[in-house]
């Protein structure tokens, strides 16, 4: 009787098999639904700035067990539930990390710059990875891998997140930087094994240390981005007059711009003027965030523009790209 009960209660093998191998596919699902319809409101900054923060506790927590059901022998249902809540939770932890950026980056990176497509490839290998639950469960037995999936997750969500609480630009990605500069060689200490602590932590650090000086132009200024862009030879009450792309010999030209900021963000921005690639003039302006969809509208004058393609290329500080606005100037 009792066999009878039981054969009755339990799945049969392939009714398991299936659902098992469904369960990514509804994980990858949920997890793209979260992605699209989740708030991105001021008031859930706190919340990715403790992912970004504490996702490291999460991966150490999900390497260490996964490490210790693996070296058991006999794997007991109550291990193996362990593992699947450790793994899942670290994987939600990096997800809203990667996710709450997205709409932020997709408007700084349009229209794409081939600078950009290194960071473009990067985050989209992590959000694949973060999103397919078999392939995060491969990351995850790869101690090395997990923490620097952690450390791009904790990066992007620190630049989006810090300027929505008042962070300039300059502040946010130095910011940034020493999370995954600290957080890593942290991430990688507790969870490496041997002499892979010591290398995996300077190869970090030093990774992060050139980013932060050198590699700041590669990564899109979000959530800044470049409403809308023109140039023109006056402004009259804050609208470009006179906009076009072919000018004959004006004595004046100006870019106008309009940059899209959070709330509370008050930066410095610069129009970098030139001439067929010879630089003319830089000029630094002041913007400040939550102008409403239309941006904060700034610009700059060039005086007795040369002849040739005139272009203005809207940078931050750290001389992250922001937009181009270009016009032919002909006699």
């Amino acid at each position: 009787m009792n066999d009878m009960t039981r054969a009755q209660t339990t799945p049969p093998p392939a009714l398991t098999a299936r659902l098992a191998r469904l369960l990514p596919v509804g994980s990858l699902a949920l997890g793209i639904a979260s992605a699209v319809w989740m708030s991105r409101k001021p008031d859930r900054a706190p919340l990715i700035i403790g992912a970004a923060l504490f996702g490291w506790v999460g991966i150490t927590l999900a390497v260490v067990v996964n490490r210790r059901v693996a070296r058991a022998k006999d794997i007991s249902k109550r291990a193996r539930a362990l593992r699947w809540f450790a793994l899942a939770a670290s994987q939600t932890v990096v997800l809203q990390a990667l996710v709450f950026p997205i709409p932020f980056f997709a408007r700084a990176l349009w229209p794409l710059s081939p600078q950009h497509l290194p960071f473009v490839v990067v985050y989209v290998a992590a959000l694949i990875v973060g999103l397919w639950d078999p392939w995060y469960e491969k990351v995850a037995a790869r101690p090395a891998a997990l923490v620097a999936l952690q450390g791009f997750a904790a990066f992007v969500a620190s630049l989006t997140v810090l300027p929505i609480v008042g962070f300039t630009n300059t502040h946010t990605f130095i910011a940034a930087g020493v999370v995954v500069a600290v957080g890593s060689p942290l991430g990688f200490w507790l969870v490496g094994v041997g002499r892979h602590r010591l290398v995996g932590s300077v190869l970090c650090a030093l990774v992060m240390a050139c980013l932060v000086v050198a590699g700041a132009p590669l990564v899109p200024p979000a959530p800044l981005s470049l409403e809308a862009g023109t140039l023109c030879v006056s402004v009259v009450h804050r609208q470009p007059q006179g906009a076009a792309r072919r000018f004959v010999a004006p004595s004046e030209l100006v870019c106008h711009t309009a940059i899209r900021a959070p709330l509370g963000l008050r930066d410095q921005l610069v129009h970098v003027w030139s001439s067929e690639g010879r630089w003319l003039q830089t000029v630094a302006l002041d913007v400040s965030g939550g102008a409403g969809t239309h941006g904060f509208r700034t610009w700059s004058r060039l005086k007795h523009p040369p002849q040739g393609r005139v272009s203005c290329r809207v940078e931050t500080t750290l001389g992250q790209l922001v937009g181009v606005v270009d016009a032919d100037v002909v006699p």
